[in-house]
């Protein structure tokens, strides 16, 4: 069973490798562009831009932020300033 974990671990550390190389070489107008269908290389190019922090985040992604609660911390108070004295 712990063979098995290791494979998928490498697995989804060299799918990250890929993936990461494959931004680099086509995303941000390197050499692989011309080697790859025009879809692919604007979907890469707009990763790019927005792993960079180039572009605005997607809409998608600020909707789900926004549901998510802000927990209050009403219980545990920060440190009291007045108690250092």
């Amino acid at each position: 069973m712990g063979n098995v974990i290791w494979i998928v671990y490498v697995g989804i550390v060299a799918a990250v490798c890929v993936i990461v190389l494959a931004v680099v070489a086509i995303g941000m107008r390197g050499r692989g562009r011309d080697r790859v269908p025009a879809e692919t290389t604007t979907f890469l190019e707009k990763a790019a831009e927005h792993l960079n922090g180039e572009a605005p985040p997607p809409e998608k992604l600020v909707e789900a932020f926004e549901k998510i609660p802000v927990p209050h911390h009403d219980k545990h108070p920060g440190p009291n300033p007045q108690a250092a004295k």
